[in-house]
């Protein structure tokens, strides 16, 4: 073989090498980015209290379930229940009364529902150390969004800083901004949870529910899940 035809040769795989390069790379997308969606649900004794004509946890256990179910079939995304207030009596002063119910997974809707059907509030509001519990429900993994909406009708009842413990998880970029949705009409909420993340004031059911449908679709905007809210969660409320 001379060299001119060596050199032909190598040129030619050269070339081919260069248009091969480009349509690999454009093949090779980067994984989606995840999203997981921690719920975090007051179930302290007061949560009992009449609320209209239901209870209020009533009332959040029948919109959670709902919006559980409209988003059981998005794709990337995950959804997971933590509760407090729910183990011991107020009696008790259980300042560690929290526990992760449903722990993160795809598709996990009927879970959730099974849980909150299972849940009886009665104890106190232990926020500060449910919300620093909940850093360890997120696993560790790259290329993911971790969100928590908070569910409340009360303020932290155990000597605890909420939005000191929820400042340094976010600079630990353990989870963004928290959502904090206060049931009720209460002066105290806007003090304690605006400095926490995004607060939202539900004073009737109505609201909550707007509320709760907002908050999620803001939480969901800038990732790959598409959110279309089903009937039953953007629709009336009805209690289960």
């Amino acid at each position: 073989m001379n060299l001119a035809h060596t050199v032909g040769l190598w040129l030619l795989c050269l070339l081919l090498w260069g248009t091969a390069t480009p349509a690999a790379a454009q093949n090779k997308q980067p994984p989606p980015k995840k999203t997981r969606l921690l719920f975090l649900l007051d179930a302290s004794g007061s949560m009992l209290a009449k609320w209209e004509e239901s209870q209020r946890w009533q009332v959040a256990k029948t919109m959670l379930a709902r919006m559980a179910d409209s988003l059981d079939s998005y794709k990337n995304l995950e959804i997971a229940l933590r509760v407090y207030g729910h183990q011991s009596t107020v009696a008790q002063k259980n300042c560690k009364d929290t526990k992760l119910e449903v722990p993160f997974a795809p598709h996990n809707s009927e879970n959730v529902k099974k849980k909150l059907q299972q849940i009886v509030p009665k104890g106190n509001t232990p926020l500060t150390y449910s919300l620093a519990q909940s850093a360890n429900d997120f696993p560790e993994e790259e290329n993911t969004r971790n969100v928590i909406i908070i569910i409340t009708d009360g303020l932290e009842s155990c000597g605890g800083d909420p939005c000191a413990t929820s400042l340094a998880l976010q600079k630990k970029r353990v989870f963004l901004k928290p959502f904090i949705i206060g049931l009720g009409d209460d002066p105290g909420y806007a003090q304690q949870f605006g400095c926490m993340g995004q607060y939202y004031n539900a004073a009737d059911i109505k609201t909550f529910q707007q509320v709760l449908d907002n908050v999620v679709s803001i939480a969901l905007k800038k990732t790959t899940v598409s959110v279309e809210l089903t009937d039953d969660a953007a629709g009336r409320w009805r209690p289960m």
